[in-house]
Order: structure tokens, then sequence, then C-alpha cells
């Protein structure tokens, strides 16, 4: 049951530029600077996928053999590698463990044994970015809001008290708030921070009150659907959030108070994933010196298998990048003729896209997935005066692979969560076909509404996860299920691992652990593989990805990205 299939990437893209197999590494090298790619599936007379032929093929074949063959003229099957495939139809997440793989840089979709489409660690960035944008954004706002309670309350006894101007008490216990002791859920931070006795806590930091009403307000309505998973939001929804966010960053940037007045509670400086966390398993980066050869370079970056190498000064400090587009370039349109090996490296030399420890995930995204950047140094910087003058030394390189592995392993759950809680959505439109018999489910669990006793007190139409399995494994609909689901007493602490899961997860309490983790993928495997429903062929397919187009993908990766260095 795959959620986003290649086939939904490739819908509406440019058509996909091949090689002949009768083609020279010269034409190849042509379509690839002419349309800014740095691979090429290699396809015989009728079309067929043979092989791929990259700027790191090419470049091995040069190295190797120490320059003395002439490439221009060189039949591409010389510098061929076996393509990596998928069909169309294959899911994107097992696109995005093919090319975590070390060696794989690009896979190419088929249809019909065809190439329709590549996809690429850049590429992989793009899709991540379009589907978890908003989620990330809505993580930064909650984070930020969660740690302005923090700052506004130190202590358990202001707290408590600030939880129960909220709340009031607990019914069974007058000197605890009804909610909030454990943990605040969004509506809770909301709640909380606008009401009247705790307002001017807060509003030195986040104030006025006329602007973060209903600003939040309406944050909160993108987040609920979000974290329910009824649809990605709209333009006008993305805005409100990155309005939020940089409303919530400007705060920050205030001038200090007068030495006369009592200064302000600072809004706290929340950077989510920051580059030193994401680097923090990863060993630094090999560099080379400005005054070393592009054979010694090239010699590195074939041993390495690395797409590019920083070039330091003799202090340590970045002066540029030297990568397989730059070289293949230089060979390119000297015709072949300049003798690269021999050359110093400041005649490929190009300048390095820079990024420093302290940016975050959002900056490195945007940096990536700009045209003609393949890679970024991340540097760290001197305290001293004069680091101005210089980018800082490399402590890591990120890439589009790196972006994949990144990505794949923060979101894998909502993923997984998400597939799940529309696949029992659909049970339940199975089961309780009709808008009268779903009301009867709801109301047997959940009783009558106060307000309209006809009508169940939960909307069966918008139920959370929890509810709805409650609404399963309730004895009176149970009988529906089980067909399909097989024993309660197998669901249940499944379904439970799920919810608590989601929990984690989309109220950003931290990833989740290991056991976590191999509990989540145990329910998502076993539901997957439940028998299709009685008198039907299978569940219906769960709710669209965004349309294409949408998703900034299908576009084969720009040259400079068919290798990393990390």
């Amino acid at each position: 049951m795959a959620s986003y299939t290649l086939e939904q990437v490739f819908e509406g893209r440019r058509a996909l530029i091949t090689a002949p197999a009768t083609a020279t590494v010269g034409d190849a090298l042509k379509l690839m600077f002419s349309n800014r790619v740095g691979q090429l599936p290699v396809v015989t007379a009728d079309g067929r996928v043979q092989g791929i032929i990259s700027q790191q093929s090419i470049l091995g074949m040069y190295f190797h053999t120490e320059g003395r063959v002439d490439l221009m003229r060189l039949p591409v099957v010389h510098c061929q590698d076996p393509a990596t495939t998928l069909t169309v139809q294959d899911d994107l997440l097992k696109a995005a463990d093919l090319l975590r793989a070390r060696g794989v840089y690009a896979v190419i979709a088929t249809a019909d044994d065809k190439p329709v489409g590549i996809l690429t660690g850049k590429d992989m960035t793009y899709f991540f970015r379009s589907l978890f944008e908003g989620t990330m954004m809505v993580e930064q706002i909650e984070v930020t809001l969660r740690q302005c309670v923090d700052a506004a309350y130190p202590d358990e006894a202001a707290r408590t008290r600030a939880l129960l101007a909220a709340f009031g008490p607990s019914r069974q216990n007058k000197s605890i708030p009804a909610r909030g002791q454990s943990y605040l859920n969004f509506s809770d931070l909301l709640n909380l921070i606008r009401d009247e006795d705790n307002w001017p806590v807060f509003e030195p930091m986040l104030g006025p009150k006329t602007i973060f009403e209903p600003l939040l307000t309406r944050v909160r309505t993108v987040r609920d659907e979000l974290s329910h998973f009824q649809g990605r939001p709209d333009p006008l929804e993305m805005e409100t959030l990155r309005r939020a966010v940089l409303w919530l960053t400007n705060r920050r940037l205030l001038p200090s108070e007068s030495a006369k007045k009592a200064q302000p509670p600072l809004l706290p400086d929340v950077k989510l994933h920051p580059l030193s966390e994401i680097l923090a398993q990863h060993r630094r980066p090999l560099c080379i010196e400005a005054g070393a050869t592009i054979g010694a370079a090239l010699h590195l970056m074939t041993e390495n298998r690395f797409g590019q190498l920083p070039v330091v000064d003799s202090a340590g400090e970045l002066i540029g990048m030297i990568s397989q587009q730059s070289l293949l370039s230089l060979y390119f349109f000297t015709g072949g003729a300049a003798p690269l090996l021999d050359l110093p490296i400041h005649h490929a030399l190009e300048p390095a896209a820079v990024l420093t420890e302290g940016d975050d995930l959002f900056t490195a995204v945007d940096l990536l997935t700009a045209p003609g950047t393949g890679a970024a140094v991340v540097v760290r910087r001197s305290e001293e005066p004069s680091a101005a003058k210089t980018p800082g030394q490399p402590v890591g390189i990120m890439t589009g692979k790196d972006m994949t592995h990144f990505f794949r392993a923060l979101f894998e759950g909502i993923i997984l969560i998400e597939r799940m809680e529309i696949a029992l959505r659909d049970y339940t439109s199975r089961a309780f076909p009709d808008e009268e018999s779903l009301n009867a489910a709801a109301m047997a669990v959940f009783g009558p509404g106060p307000n309209k006793p006809h009508l169940p007190a939960r909307n069966p139409f918008r139920l959370t996860l929890g509810d709805r399995i409650l609404l399963m494994v309730h004895d009176a609909n149970w009988p529906r299920f089980e067909p399909v689901l097989g024993p309660r007493s197998v669901f249940m602490p499944l379904a439970q691992l799920v919810r608590q899961a989601r929990n984690e997860l989309m109220h950003f309490r931290g990833q989740l652990g290991t056991l976590e983790h191999d509990g989540l993928v145990r329910a998502y495997t076993w539901l997957m593989q439940r028998p299709p429903w009685p008198d039907d062929a299978a569940p219906a397919t769960p709710a669209a990805a965004p349309a294409a187009g949408a998703l900034p993908l299908g576009e084969q990766a720009e040259t400079g990205e068919s290798a990393e260095n990390s």
C-alpha cells in the first residue's frame, strides 16, 4: 500500500534525457552540460535501459588510463555502469533506501523496461521538503511556545499556578490542575498562554495579544489537519505557518529596553536539527591544499568515491571546491587537450556553497535545492574578529545523499503512521459504509452528545487515531473487523504501539527509540499483510499524494551530485 509512488512523481514532467548506446563519451558530456545533469541512462535502439553513464564513471576512466585515452571519441559503453532501476509503481521509500546505499547516486524509474525518469539525492531532498515542510514549521512553532512556557515558569509552583488558572483544578484533587501536569499539547499551550491571568507574563515575549491569538489559532487549524492526515496544507495555510515562524523569529530581533526599564524575557532562540547534530556521526571531510595538482585531487576522489573535495589554504581555511563538474567541464571545453593530471588545482577551482555548524536543516535544504548546488561545505568559524575575512575551517560536507539519509530517518515513522491511519480509516468505512451505521457504531462507544443526543458524542468522521481504535475494538463493533484483522488480542497491542509512536512524533517529543521503531515497523508489516476485505478486492487506496507537479521531482540531478564526500 504505497502512498507515494514514482509514477506520481514523474507524471507531467519533461521527457527524460538519455544517451543512445551508439553515442561517444563526448556526446554524453555535451548532453550533460547542455542540460545541467550529472548522469544519463544509456538506452538501446528500442529504448530499453542498457546502463548509466555519469561524471564519476567518466572521470574514473580518465584517472585509471592516466589521461591517455581520448574520451571525446570513446564509445559510452566503455564508461557505462550497471543501472539501478525501479518501476514507476514502486514506492518512494524504496527509492530512498536505494539512494542511501554507498555507490548508488541515481535510480532510474522504468515503465515496460523503458526509462521514464531518474531520481537522485537532490530529488529526494525536494520531495521530503515538499511533503514535510509544513510539519517542520509546526514543530518550530510548537517547540518555541513550549520553551516560552518553560522560561516563564521555571519552577514547579509557578507552573502549577498557571495551569490552575488556565484549566482549573482536577475533580479528584483540587490542588493539582485538570490538565498539563505531565504534558501540554498544542491547544493546551495556546490556552495556557492566552489565559487572562497568564498573558501578562508572556506579553513581553509574544505581545500584542491581538496578533498572537488569531495567528496561532489559524496555525492550530493547520496543525490539526497535518497531525491527523486530513490532507496537505494549501498555499494559504502554508503561508500561515511561514508567517507565524517569521513572526516568532522577528520577536527575537527587537531592540533592547532602556536600562531604566526592566529587561523583558527573551524569546527562546529555537534551532531544530542544527547541522552540528546531523554531522555528529560524520568524520571530518577530506580536504586538499591549494598547491596540489588536479591529479592528486582526482586520486583522492576516485579512491574514496567522492564527488567533490574542499580546497583549503595552508592554515586549513576553506578557499573553494573542486568537483567532478569542474574537472569535466575543463576537460570538455578544452576538447580533451588539457593535461588535467599535471595542472594545479586552481585551474578547476570553484566557489564553495558554505554553511556553518549553527545553521539548521531548513537552511541546508534551501541551499542544497538551489539550482547549481550539488554540495555544501559546513565550516567552523573562529571567534576572532578577523574571522569574517575567511569562510572558516571545513568540518563537514552536506549532499543530497546526506539529506536522503537524514530525512528517511526523521520522517519514516510519520509516513508509516500515516499509511496505517488511512488504512484503519478505510476499514471503518468498509465496516460501516453509510452514515447511519457509522453513527450507531460511534454511539455504542462514546454515547450520545450532550447537546444533540440523537448523534454520538464524538464525530465519527473526525476521529483521532485513539478514538478510532476504541471504536473498532468495542464489543459491539469488533465482529465487523475480525474477519480481516484476526484476533483482537493481536490487534489491540499493535494498535497501541502505533498510537504511542504517533503521539511521540506528532507532538515532537523526540525521535523513537529502537524498540519503539521496531514495534512500529512490526505493526505496519502486520497491517499491510491482512487479507482483502470480504466480498471486495482490497482496501481502498490511501489518500492521494500531492498532485504531480506539486512535488518538484523527476528532474535529473544537476551536475556535481553524482557522488559525495561525507
